[in-house]
């Protein structure tokens, strides 16, 4: 999946956008998303989450890998509900960070 690589963040001075880091030297950051929300508390709280989105979903792809190689490994595992809630939010989180959910009405 293509998005803007490198380190994402949350303005602290415009906490309704958020940034990514496109170049090194000196450190520059580019507007990526900007939130509107009834309240400013909100606001934040959605840019700090939008700024952690690519740390998450590449958490979410590692998980889901490692947690179906352990079930290959270890077949039991597939009847234990806990492993199958990890792999199935896993895999949902994936696929909406992906553009492939069912509801794409909005």
């Amino acid at each position: 999946m293509e998005y803007t690589k490198g380190e994402w963040k949350a303005s602290f001075h415009y906490p309704h956008a958020v940034s990514a880091l496109v170049g090194k030297r000196p450190p520059c950051y580019t507007p990526i998303a900007q939130m509107t929300a009834p309240e400013q508390v909100e606001m934040e709280a959605n840019s700090l989450l939008i700024a952690a989105a690519p740390d998450n979903y590449e958490a979410n792809k590692l998980n889901l890998s490692f947690l179906e190689e352990l079930v290959k490994q270890y077949p039991e595992l597939d009847r234990d509900y806990r492993v199958q809630a990890l792999i199935t939010t896993d895999k949902k989180a994936i696929a909406k960070a992906e553009g492939n959910y069912a509801d794409k009405s909005i």
